[in-house]
């Protein structure tokens, strides 16, 4: 009863990669015990399925996806003291902005997801392939920790380890996460080991009326070291944060749409300004990032 699922092929629904992943949970609920309506209840992997017997594999995500909780409010927190900064200084109120932070407690999806090796994706929106295309979250905020790449052969041995013992040669600093940042340009983010990495989402965005920014962001594929690493995969741990699934994709006033659509990357965020809820958003959202081919 898990909720895993095997690796991803880039053709949700088709995957046969023997390397499960893919695991979702929900923070929220090991925090205060509240099982979300829409998500269920959290159900971990049985310990024979898993390595060494699974030897503190809940407790250690738990962990992890606590302090990247930490982490993500304080941006969020800053976020908003900036959004009302700027909101004052344009003469309107930036009470508004503290619901940004507030609502954002209800659903905490704590997901570990596994890239096959070989996997590739081509993304007709804004071009090229990759093994994520160019998307930004629907939700308030994601947290990353720094992505493992391992080497397949080894994994499905029993005996998976990591590829990054040559830091000159981690595929993260060419490939990897990649950033579009406010000054148009595309980065690899290459998160250090001792760092978390937050991004807004698209929420954040039109509830702030566009005075905060949701961060484009890609998959990108390791070409170059497929000649020396060709079963090298990518296993990352993100922390999604969520408002309210009633909560309406729609800014404060409705004079803000042009503002919150200014410097749209690849028109992402015009896909995310519907004026439905939360819970519709996500789930078109899923429907889009989860079709055969993106469209």
């Amino acid at each position: 009863d898990a909720r895993v699922q095997p690796g991803w092929s880039g053709n949700p629904g088709r995957e046969d990669h023997p390397i499960q992943s893919g695991f979702y949970c929900n923070l929220q609920e090991e925090l205060t015990s509240n099982v979300d309506d829409v998500f269920g209840r959290n159900a971990f992997p049985a310990k024979e399925y898993l390595c060494d017997g699974g030897v503190d594999f809940k407790d250690d995500l738990i962990e992890a996806g606590k302090t990247m909780h930490k982490v993500t409010t304080l941006v969020l927190e800053a976020a908003r003291d900036a959004a009302e900064s700027q909101a004052q200084a344009r003469g309107s109120k930036g009470e508004s902005m503290r619901h940004i932070v507030t609502q954002s407690e209800t659903f905490l999806p704590l997901r570990l997801t596994y890239y096959d090796a070989n996997h590739c994706r081509e993304d007709t929106l804004v071009g090229g392939q990759y093994m994520l295309p160019w998307h930004v979250d629907f939700n308030t905020a994601t947290a990353f920790i720094s992505a493992q790449w391992i080497d397949e052969d080894h994994a499905l041995k029993g005996s998976g380890n990591d590829c990054r013992e040559d830091k000159d040669d981690n595929p993260e600093r060419k490939a990897g996460l990649l950033l579009r940042n406010a000054s148009g340009d595309i980065v690899p983010a290459s998160i250090a080991e001792d760092c978390i990495l937050v991004q807004l989402g698209a929420y954040a965005q039109i509830a702030s009326g566009g005075l905060l920014r949701a961060g484009p962001h890609a998959v990108g594929l390791q070409n170059e070291s497929l000649e020396t690493h060709p079963t090298q995969g990518r296993l990352t741990l993100g922390l999604f944060t969520y408002a309210p699934w009633d909560a309406r994709m729609l800014p404060p006033n409705k004079g803000d749409e042009a503002y919150v659509l200014e410097d749209d990357f690849g028109g992402l965020m015009k896909r995310a300004y519907t004026g439905d809820t939360v819970l519709a958003g996500f789930q078109s959202f899923a429907d889009y990032m989860n079709a055969p081919r993106s469209q």
